[in-house]
């Protein structure tokens, strides 16, 4: 399968991280070295500033590490995959199974489910939500 974006984030030189969630949520800075950042594009593509000073890539991608992936991959734009619980994860799998199989985070959910189950991690739905 193709390699394919999951999180699309910079961190300017003053420590300020633009973190851009969805296809055109454009984000800037001005950093305190006078340099201005813009980050752009979502899990779609990456679109940054030049700059003299660059900022750090937070960049990260399906083939990157599980554990790394599900601190930051978000459904629907909100809720990280760490947090989903259990009964949603798997309402999320079955949806996608069933109506979207080539979906490229199908397998990242999936994963999640196994690196659940092998990491003693139960996520319960909250009666209160």
């Amino acid at each position: 399968m193709e390699r394919k974006l999951v999180y699309n984030a910079i961190r300017t030189p003053d420590g300020t991280l633009l973190e851009s969630l969805n296809r055109h949520d454009y984000r800037t800075h001005l950093d305190k070295n006078g340099e201005t950042y813009v980050n752009d594009g979502g899990n779609e593509y990456i679109r940054r500033s030049l700059n003299k000073i660059e900022a750090e890539d937070l960049s990260v991608y399906t083939d990157s590490p599980h554990e790394q992936i599900r601190k930051v991959l978000r459904r629907n734009g909100t809720t990280l995959l760490k947090d989903i619980s259990d009964e949603w994860l798997d309402n999320i799998i079955i949806y996608e199974e069933d109506l979207r199989p080539n979906n490229p985070f199908l397998p990242i959910y999936r994963a999640e489910k196994e690196f659940r189950k092998m990491n003693d991690i139960s996520n319960k739905t909250d009666d209160n939500d």
